[in-house]
């Protein structure tokens, strides 16, 4: 083994080198991202990586091609595997589970706003039509001190509503 391999092999098992990649998101990247960083090393010319190993700084140049290939939005690693992933939502996957724990939250809510005396829950569907309690106090010429008391009376009931049917 010559000496450049020797040196791409120490810097491919390195424990500083590891922990930098294992740092990236998502997960699932980071053996392409370990990839794409070697081969930049291998495709460089043997004299500039040994220069760069005996002035010790090839491990700083191995870490900042590895930031700028995860920042920039023009590096070959962005269009070959990111690109797709930025594409989609961050978290699309669990957005997809979690729809059908929204829909059952919004019953939970419901359910408690039937338990509420029926100022206090005409007062929480206007203000959840408008979100806004100085247009409600407008509109309805109630105080806004007195709505405001009211919206917040009524999500401490629905809250603790929602929380005791959590723990049954």
């Amino acid at each position: 083994m010559d000496r450049r391999d020797e040196i791409i092999t120490r810097l491919y098992n390195d424990a500083d080198i590891s922990d930098a990649i294992g740092k990236m998101r998502p997960v699932e990247l980071q053996d392409d991202l370990r990839s794409e960083m070697f081969m930049v090393l291998c495709q460089m010319d043997a004299a500039r990586l040994i220069d760069l190993h005996e002035r010790k700084i090839l491990k700083f140049y191995l870490v900042r091609t590895m930031l700028t290939m995860i920042k920039s939005d023009r590096s070959t690693f962005f269009k070959v595997y990111r690109r797709y992933l930025d594409e989609l939502p961050e978290g699309f996957t669990e957005m997809q589970d979690k729809q059908e724990s929204n829909e059952e939250a919004f019953a939970r809510v419901e359910q408690a706003m039937d338990g509420l005396h029926w100022y206090e829950k005409s007062v929480m569907e206007q203000f959840a039509e408008l979100k806004n309690i100085s247009e409600l106090s407008r509109r309805t010429k109630i105080p806004y001190r007195s709505l405001s008391k009211t919206i917040s009376d009524a999500r401490k009931k629905i809250k603790s509503d929602i929380k005791s049917n959590i723990k049954e």
